[in-house]
């Protein structure tokens, strides 16, 4: 502390009376490694008609609290990946670091205001559903997030921002649709393969029909065919091409 009065006494003097206050408080912020929001005292300063002597004090810096911080610890934005469209994923993992639903909530508000600032469009939040984190769904509710979908592991909300403007909300609808396969099977001497099935409407009907089945998620329809044979029959098949296409709606 001495040394650093010394220095700071020795700035002083080699400035105008002006210049040495700033340029001492300065250097003495740094020094003390101050955050925003901490104050010095203000600078006394007496003066002769000979010489000009300036004496710099400091308080004890305390530490405060930043603006929109949860206890003593300044917000974080959550972590997001952009997506294409200019939207914000926000990363699971970092929602399940907040201790509380307060906590989330708060780093939650945070982060819109920045991903509005940004120009983000829209927001997508997956919720773990762990017994701590389920607190969190009400939090987010009351923010204007939407429910768009649940699993096992998590619950998905989303949030369109242009939507505050009045603007349609464009972000894409949970599937409602399922996508089944049949596999018309023919080897050489012009013989297609057929089963019957042992549960279901086809069973109940004595039907011989093609192997079918229903595609798995993140699954192509064509491997999905070769599976579904080989799983209800053993025979393994290469598919050739796509020969036809129905849809189903049921009323």
């Amino acid at each position: 502390r001495v040394k650093l009065m010394a220095f700071l006494g020795a700035l002083s003097r080699a400035c105008p009376p002006k210049l040495g206050l700033t340029a001492a408080a300065t250097v003495g912020a740094i020094a003390f490694g101050s955050r925003p929001g901490s104050s010095f005292a203000a600078p006394k300063t007496t003066s002769t008609s000979s010489s000009t002597t300036t004496t710099v004090t400091t308080t004890t810096t305390t530490k405060t609290v930043l603006p929109g911080a949860v206890g003593s610890r300044p917000l974080e934005t959550f972590k997001a990946v952009t997506d294409t469209y200019s939207g914000k994923l926000i990363d699971p993992d970092d929602v399940s670091a907040c201790s509380t639903a307060d906590e989330f909530q708060a780093r939650l508000q945070h982060s819109m205001d920045e991903y509005r600032a940004s120009g983000s469009r829209g927001v997508w939040l997956e919720i773990p559903l762990k017994s701590l984190q389920v607190g969190f769904l009400q939090k987010a509710l009351s923010m204007g997030f939407e429910l768009h979908h649940a699993e096992k592991s998590h619950v998905t909300l989303n949030y369109f921002i242009p939507g505050e403007e009045g603007v349609a909300n464009t972000l894409p609808r949970y599937s409602t649709h399922s996508v089944g396969v049949g596999a018309l099977v023919m080897n050489k001497k012009g013989e297609v393969l057929v089963v019957q099935e042992r549960t279901g409407p086809a069973a109940r009907a004595n039907l011989w029909k093609m192997p079918t089945g229903m595609v798995d998620e993140r699954e192509d329809a064509c491997d999905a065919a070769a599976r579904e044979v080989f799983e209800e029959t053993g025979v393994e098949v290469e598919v050739v091409q796509m020969v036809g296409m129905r849809e189903a709606h049921n009323t």
